[in-house]
């Protein structure tokens, strides 16, 4: 029996057609650069879907047996996807059709964190119907590697999620016009709202997500209200 934390975190990867198998084979997923901010949240013992864009093939359950680094694997995906976590599936590896609206449905995507609560009503739509205990987790082998048939889901009306609260990161900006409509994001504060002159934090973000990698040194020279200490203290 697989062991089980009291971790309840989850997180969309996203693959295509290209790259499934190799996430398969490796029992290993990852991200790049753009989404990668995403990926070094994911530590050990959280829940981990792979959202196949191509056939709209959600697959699950898997747990992360590691957290999150950088180039686990040098020659996976050609280099591509740099931030990379290993898993292990819990249990049989099941497909949920329709996967954009059943996402769009809990509110949830890859590029951000999943609630305990989205990650909950996942947990539901891959039960096994013979499991009434909802930490079905629990209950799983993790001996074999058997993916399923495509299964169909239907969100029961208990489940539907009014007021999720999944966190939302700030994207890379693509053009050279950066536009940030509120000085913070995530639900903790960077910096504070009320110091004269104070930077967005989405904007230290950019930078920092940008130029550097994990471990490396950041100084800024005028700390004001300490949004640049909040936003790198957030990344690690």
């Amino acid at each position: 029996m697989a062991q089980t934390s009291d971790s309840t975190k989850g997180f969309i990867f996203a693959c295509t057609n290209l790259s499934q198998d190799e996430c398969f084979r490796k029992m290993l997923f990852g991200n790049n650069k753009v989404h990668g901010a995403v990926a070094i949240r994911v530590k050990k013992g959280d829940f981990l879907f792979l959202d196949n864009l191509d056939t709209d093939l959600l697959f699950g359950i898997f747990r992360a047996i590691t957290d999150c680094n950088f180039n686990l694997d040098k020659e996976a995906w050609k280099g591509k996807y740099p931030y990379q976590v290993k898993v292990e599936p819990v249990g049989e590896i099941t497909p949920l059709a329709n996967a954009e609206k059943l996402l769009k449905r809990l509110k949830g995507d890859w590029h951000s964190p999943l609630s305990d609560e989205s990650t909950a009503k996942l947990f539901e739509l891959y039960r096994f119907t013979d499991i009434q205990d909802k930490r079905l987790v629990e209950y799983f082998s993790n001996n074999n590697l058997i993916i399923r048939a495509p299964t169909s889901w239907n969100l029961p009306k208990k489940f539907r999620i009014k007021d999720n609260m999944n966190e939302k990161l700030p994207k890379l900006e693509a053009t050279t016009l950066w536009d940030f409509p509120r000085q913070s994001y995530g639900k903790i504060p960077k910096g504070n709202n009320k110091y004269a002159g104070v930077t967005p934090a989405e904007l230290i973000w950019n930078l920092v997500w940008r130029y550097t990698e994990q471990g490396d040194l950041v100084v800024d020279p005028m700390c004001g209200s300490g949004t640049t200490l909040d936003v790198c203290k957030d990344m690690e």
